[in-house]
């Protein structure tokens, strides 16, 4: 019996392998071949509008990624979302309008208005790469005005489109073939997107019930409302989960969107520069200083260690990079040089105003709680009044914390063990990381990070969609990677590196965390 269990499971990792994990698409490939703005380059300009795309052709990206809906009156617009709330601030579907109604209003309270596609294939002409996400039900109306559309446009090959209906993809099949691609197949290459960072869910009753001292318990019917203004602007699933989960478990974390934690600029290992070491005195001086200059929040992250029988300031690379860590992009201080937790402690004493910091423990000890006891001390101790962090990969430590000292926020660090994928036979790090992430939950932490890795997309979902936790991603080295992440819906914050090179960051993306004047 065991040997006939033993062949099908053989079988069946051979089948996943060979022919699953292997299948080659005969799908158009250079789809896949760059970096596609997603809503086109709206970091600025609003998402879906002809200064967006405008814009991801002055930044030279491969092509852009559209939405399209079918109007009242015929009309095929850019639009992603079902109702019209979010983007034009009016109530109700979009399907209802017509183009003279849409096109009395703005895009977010900007300037720019809803393009029709017609407007934005006379502002593309050929000049790059267009995949099309045809949303709403596809009827046949919808449909052979969308072929009329396409059928006018002189640049067809570079036309390509994409739907989550499963009704909606078989249609546009039957008459684009190979150039249209179905979003929820899991054995599909993820599209190289690039998305915007003003993508933000309105504030909701909830939030306003929890300010008001007047109401203790919210009834049936604020509940009805609260969920109801919460969802009726939302279609991805994802952002629904994110909506409930944020509601539902809102007692299990102390941080809300206004919190210093999602409203300041984290730095990995306080390198601002890789001009610096990491952890280095000089690194963290230049971050108070770049705080300073910008006018912004800053979180300086960094790393201790027992070492000596004292808090030391270091991060071993060698267990982190076996499991898929990239290292960073600074040069490392030796251990010997170290700073001491009170020393960094001493440095950031009266810039209080403008840093928080965040305590990465490197303790795997299950009963000895010398390192956390002395963290305490030094903390408890130090001229440092100002906010903080605690951090782990042990749950075990941060449930010390909850035990001891309750009021210390905690967050609960993760990673993808992409690295893992080289070791023969174990193709599959995220069933580990399943196991974790249940463990995680040991730690009751306030928030969760990641490093920056597809392979983690469930582990953020879990999080961040189920549990309503802030998930932060560590440590891209340029704002490319902080946009083109998958899932960046559900991410709070990014702990990034070298802040200081306008090449990786551009100011639009620092000035995100100024300080309220």
């Amino acid at each position: 019996m065991l040997r006939y269990v033993i062949v099908t499971l053989l079988v069946v990792f051979l089948f996943c392998k060979f022919i699953l994990l292997n299948f080659k698409t005969r799908k158009s490939k250079e789809i896949y071949d760059g970096i596609l703005a997603h809503r086109g380059f709206h970091m600025v300009y609003p998402e879906n509008t002809l200064e967006a795309y405008s814009a991801s052709i002055d930044a030279k990206f491969m092509g852009i990624e559209l939405d399209v809906r079918y109007l009242k009156d015929g009309n095929i617009v850019c639009f992603h979302d079902r109702y019209s709330k979010r983007l034009i601030d009016i109530p109700g579907k979009v399907s209802n309008l017509t183009l003279e109604e849409i096109k009395k209003f703005y895009v977010q309270g900007t300037q720019y208005k809803v393009p029709t596609l017609e407007e934005t294939f006379n502002l593309i002409g050929g000049r790059c790469i267009l995949l099309i996400e045809v949303k709403g039900t596809i009827t046949k109306e919808y449909l052979e005005k969308l072929e009329s559309i396409v059928e006018a446009y002189p640049y067809t090959d570079t036309l390509y489109f994409h739907a989550k209906n499963i009704l909606t993809y078989n249609k546009l099949k039957k008459v684009y073939g190979k150039r249209v691609f179905y979003s929820l197949n899991p054995f599909r290459k993820r599209f190289n997107f690039i998305k915007g960072t003003d993508y933000k869910i309105y504030k909701t009753k909830y939030e306003e019930l929890l300010q008001d001292i007047d109401i203790e318990i919210p009834s049936l019917e604020d509940i009805n409302q609260i969920i109801t203004q919460h969802l009726e602007n939302i279609e991805d699933k994802n952002e629904v989960l994110a909506s409930i989960g944020g509601i539902i478990n809102n007692y299990e974390t102390r941080i809300d969107e206004k919190h210093w934690v999602n409203n300041s600029l984290w730095l990995h290992r306080g390198i601002i520069s890789d001009k610096y070491l990491e952890h280095s005195r000089e690194s963290f001086l230049a971050c108070i200083d770049f705080a300073k200059k910008y006018n912004i929040n800053v979180t300086v992250e960094f790393d201790v260690m027992l070492y000596k029988n004292e808090v030391r300031c270091y991060h071993k690379d060698r267990i982190p990079s076996l499991l898929g860590q990239e290292k960073s992009c600074a040069e490392k201080l030796k251990l010997e040089n170290s700073l001491t937790l009170r020393e960094i402690l001493d440095i950031f004493s009266g810039n209080e105003e403008y840093i928080n910091l965040a305590i990465d423990i490197k303790d795997y000890h299950i009963r000895n709680k010398v390192l956390p006891e002395k963290i305490i001390n030094n903390i408890e101790t130090s001229d440092f009044k100002g906010n903080f962090i605690l951090m782990s990969y042990n749950p075990l430590v941060l449930n010390y914390f909850r035990n001891v000292r309750k009021e210390f926020l905690r967050a609960q660090i993760g990673h993808s063990l992409s690295g893992l994928r080289k070791v023969p036979f174990f193709r599959f790090p995220w069933l580990l990381n399943g196991v974790l992430g249940i463990l995680f939950d040991i730690g009751h932490a306030d928030l969760t990070l990641f490093d920056n890795s597809e392979w983690i997309f469930w582990m953020i979902s879990y999080h961040k969609n189920i549990k309503g936790k802030p998930v932060l991603v560590y440590a891209p080295k340029s704002f490319i990677e902080v946009e083109g992440f998958i899932g960046k819906e559900s991410i709070s914050n990014f702990i990034i590196e070298n802040a200081e090179n306008r090449d990786s960051w551009p100011e639009e993306y620092i000035n995100k965390f100024k300080k309220d004047v």
